[in-house]
């Protein structure tokens, strides 16, 4: 059965049967996550579950279907998180909204057809909790024009259609054609009745608010990472209750976990005048392992096949610069990463991210259909084949520091003010070279040559998308000027951090901001938080 044809809960049940078990939890996760608001409903509370559990439940659920890690997923089969409630046929609103919750991570638990039963069962019940509960807001005579058990219906569908087509996913809103208006009523209202964190007052606004906003908005608040190390907190400290929980445990655990992208490194790896920035901004120590002369002279071995295949090539693609472009520009990056590579064996010497950006430009030129037609098809062989290597060995030798480069490789090219972050830049480094000692941690006169540099070549890619004609070619400076400029506010990023680690604030937005910045998932993200770190722009 496809997901266009589903009007009904037969249907559903009949369409969930041919799914995965990821698919059928993502379903029933959604469901009962619509109607978590319906949970601050008026009524007998005195059995109910707390609201933790509900949180718990509903973020066990929803972690399950996001998760990729296997053992991840085995544990949250195990969770004990389910809500305690009765079901029973005169069940309140509210309960249903727990029975639904119920019945997601029964999908989890179970396997094969129980678990698509479960998750039929847990739309079934959130269906009825936002009719039931909206029955009791309008004194059980709801207007005409409110059908509350159709329109989470209608949604739930359109989520099987959803994913039929593009897949499960983080990043689809919980209500995409808008939340209902007894939905938010009752959100503002669990948002007014939560309590306000304190010392004897459990903290529900640093985790559980911004991580339900962000499923209500298709922008997840926290790495995946993140919400995987709260579902499975250990279940001794889940009975302490939510004091424990929320104020002791999950503070810790959000010290410790941060964005992929906010841990990315933003500045070649070498063993000089670089050197200052990474002890600088903290992450010398991850590629220790490269100052290994034994590592250089392992990856400088290995070169031989790349050197000779690259050298090859750039000696056959100079006869073809002057009959087409794109056959010059390939010519040139091949000669770049050809460089480097000598550089490294004449110099015993690696500059690790610098070898890897320009492989990636070389890739992303290779792939474009102009190149390959102005190179022929037996220079375009010898090309793929030199990329080949080139991944291999890099692969092989970096390991750790080339997965570290891989966010920022994968940042798309949002639509941003390219001057407008330019100037931030520059405005940031006269901003730096102005610091006392006591104001940052103090940057030399060769680091902040550096940081100019990083800048400088924002600089050289935004000239180069204004010069571009074609627009294939557009696209691949776009992304590496994307590329570049992360890497740039990362690096002022993460020296804001180390310095309010020392001990020294910078800029007036600098302690909330930093809290922002270990969750950065775009470029929007990173400088968004660096305008946060210095409203209005840094004093110039």
């Amino acid at each position: 059965m496809r997901a266009a044809e589903i009007e009904t809960q037969d249907d559903l049940k009949a369409w969930l049967e041919g799914q995965s078990q990821e698919v059928c939890v993502w379903i029933a996760a959604r469901a009962a996550a619509r109607v978590l608001p319906l949970y601050c409903e008026t009524g007998d509370r005195s059995e109910d579950p707390s609201t933790l559990t509900l949180f718990r439940a509903t973020l066990t659920a929803s972690t399950f279907s996001g998760s990729k890690d296997t053992t991840v997923k085995s544990l949250l089969a195990l969770s004990q998180a389910a809500p305690k409630v009765a079901e029973h046929k005169r069940a309140t609103g509210r309960s249903r909204v727990a029975i639904a919750a119920n019945q997601a991570l029964h999908a989890i638990q179970l396997s094969g057809s129980s678990a698509l039963i479960a998750a039929a069962k847990a739309a079934t019940d959130a269906m009825t909790a936002a009719s039931r509960a909206t029955n009791m807001r309008y004194q059980h005579d709801p207007p005409r024009d409110k059908n509350p058990a159709a329109d989470a219906r209608a949604t739930i569908f359109n989520d099987a259609r959803w994913a039929e087509a593009e897949g499960i996913t983080a990043t689809r809103p919980l209500w995409p054609e808008g939340m209902p208006d007894e939905i938010a009523q009752a959100w503002q209202a669990t948002l007014h009745a939560l309590p306000e964190p304190d010392g004897d007052q459990p903290d529900y606004r640093s985790f559980w608010v911004p991580w339900y906003q962000g499923l209500l908005d298709g922008k997840p608040a926290f790495p995946q990472s993140l919400t995987e190390a709260v579902a499975l907190i250990p279940e001794d400290d889940w009975k302490q209750g939510d004091l424990h929980i929320n104020n002791t445990v999950i503070p810790r655990l959000m010290k410790k976990y941060r964005s992929a992208l906010s841990k990315a490194y933003p500045v070649d790896f070498t063993f000089d005048a670089l050197h200052r920035v990474m002890r600088i901004i903290g992450i010398e120590n991850d590629n220790a392992h490269l100052k290994d002369p034994a590592v250089v002279g392992a990856f400088v071995d290995d070169c031989d096949e790349l050197e000779e295949t690259l050298a090859n090539f750039v000696d056959y693609a100079g006869d073809l610069a002057g009959t087409g472009n794109h056959a010059g520009v390939l010519q040139r990056a091949a000669q770049k990463v050809l460089d480097e590579v000598r550089r490294a064996k004449d110099l015993n010497h690696l500059r690790a991210r610098h070898i890897v950006r320009l492989a990636g430009q070389l890739e992303a030129f290779s792939k474009e259909e102009k190149a390959r037609d102005d190179l022929g098809p037996t220079l375009a062989s010898m090309l793929d084949e030199g990329v080949g290597f080139l991944k291999s060995v890099t692969r092989k030798h970096f390991g750790p520091s080339y997965a570290a480069l891989a966010p920022l490789a994968d940042l798309p090219a949002e639509h941003v003010d390219r001057d407008a972050v330019i100037e931030l830049f520059d405005e940031m480094i006269f901003y730096l070279e102005e610091l006392s000692t006591d104001q940052a941690i103090a940057l030399d006169a060769e680091s902040l040559a550096i940081l100019r540099d990083m800048v400088r070549e924002t600089h050289d890619f935004r000239a180069a998308i204004s010069e571009a004609s074609a627009d294939e070619f557009r696209a691949v400076v776009q992304a590496r000027f994307t590329e570049s400029a992360a890497g740039t506010g990362l690096a002022f990023g993460r020296l804001v951090e180390r310095s309010a680690q020392a001990g020294r604030k910078i800029g007036d937005g600098s302690d909330v901001a930093i809290k922002n910045f270990r969750r950065v998932e775009s470029f929007r993200d990173i400088i968004d938080v660096l305008k946060q770190m210095f409203p209005g722009g840094p004093p110039v």
